[in-house]
C-alpha cells in the first residue's frame, strides 16, 4: 500500500464519509456497485462537480475497497466503466486585441 500525505488521507476520508451519508448511514458492507454509481452520477448530474472533483472521490472509493477487501466488490469489478463521468471543461486561451488591450501605464 502506497504512503499518502495526511492531507490527500482527509480528503478521502470525507469523499467516503460522503459516500455512507448519501446512502443513508448504510455500513460499506451492505453496499454495492449500484450505490457507489449512483453517488458518483450524482456529483456530476446534480452537483456539477468537476472531472477532477469525481476522479478523486472514485479513487478514494477504489482505494477503501482495495484497504478492505470486501466492501464493494461490485465497484472494483466494474469502476471506471460503471458510471457517467463529469466533464471536463476545456477553456480556450484568450488573448486582447486591438482595443481590448488595457491602456499602460508609461
Amino acid at each position: 500500500m502506497k504512503r499518502y500525505s495526511p492531507r490527500t488521507v482527509k480528503t478521502y476520508c470525507y469523499w467516503i464519509h460522503y459516500l455512507i451519508r448519501f446512502n443513508g448511514l448504510r455500513h460499506l458492507a451492505s453496499m454495492g456497485g449500484s450505490e457507489v454509481k449512483a453517488f458518483l452520477e450524482h456529483l456530476a448530474v446534480q452537483r456539477h462537480v468537476a472531472a477532477a472533483t469525481q476522479n478523486q472521490a472514485s479513487e478514494a472509493l477504489f482505494l477503501l475497497s482495495a484497504v478492505l477487501r470486501e466492501a464493494l466488490p461490485a465497484y472494483v469489478a466494474h469502476w471506471a466503466e460503471a458510471w457517467t463521468w463529469a466533464f471536463s471543461h476545456a477553456t480556450a486561451p484568450t488573448c486582447a486585441c486591438g482595443d481590448e488591450r488595457l491602456p499602460s501605464k508609461r
